[in-house]
């Protein structure tokens, strides 16, 4: 695995300056390079530590060996006292209640921590892969909210909210008359224009302009929250 460091963690950890670890990026450490940052389990940063005789144990995490505990002998318990025929025995007192036993924890919200800790550790490695993808997540987020903005000023994007509460009020109430008012005042005219032997390309005509009438303040009021939506 990879344990990716700052270039000047690892001049410390060589116990270099950090002038000479930039040049020997460009030398023979190189491969173990990659922009600002220097894999220090890469075998050339390997070689190199081993060079300047720096022990594998400062740079690759192992925990010390801990010494084992010194056995101590048990202490020889006290000899029991003798009783005196003539004293009598006092009642034993009580001795304290034995601890009750404690429920095990139940699956809760620390576990939800845990598993979710887990499963960044597995997928990032270390903190400072979370932290530079955290960065990098930040940066996506604040040129697609740069990008949904320019677009909105150019009028190639609507807000939702506008086109919810606004334009879709607007096509259900024209539907609503059309579907109500229209075909009695249609029907009421055709009937009239029948029975004057009126033609019929006439009533169609009338037909047309009735829906006219009921479309155009609908389509007037939706360019006009497409050109100012703010109320």
């Amino acid at each position: 695995m990879s344990r990716l460091v700052s270039r000047a963690e690892f001049a410390r950890l060589a116990r270099v300056s950090k002038q000479a670890i930039s040049k020997a990026c460009n030398a023979g450490l190189a491969p173990a390079c990659s922009h600002d940052r220097i894999d220090a389990a890469h075998p050339a940063a390997v070689a190199y530590l081993k060079r300047r005789g720096v022990a594998l144990a400062r740079y690759d995490g192992d925990p010390p060996k801990s010494k084992k505990p010194r056995a101590v002998a048990p202490a020889a318990p006290p000899a029991p006292q003798k009783r005196s025929k003539n004293r009598k025995s006092s009642p034993t007192a009580p001795g304290p209640k034995p601890d009750e036993p404690v429920p095990a924890d139940e699956p809760g919200e620390l576990d939800a921590y845990a598993e979710e800790l887990d499963r960044l550790v597995t997928r990032y490695g270390t903190a400072r892969n979370f932290r530079d993808w955290l960065s990098a997540l930040k940066d996506i987020e604040t040129i697609r909210k740069t990008r949904l903005d320019n677009e909105q000023t150019e009028g190639r994007l609507i807000q939702r909210d506008i086109v919810k509460g606004h334009l879709l009020g607007l096509i259900d109430a024209f539907a609503r008359r059309l579907l109500t008012d229209a075909p009695k005042t249609i029907a009421r005219r055709c009937y009239a224009n029948a029975g004057s032997n009126v033609a019929v390309e006439e009533s169609e005509k009338m037909v047309a302009e009735l829906i006219g009438s009921m479309l155009e303040p609908v389509k007037t009021t939706a360019a006009k929250l497409l050109r100012d939506p703010s109320p």
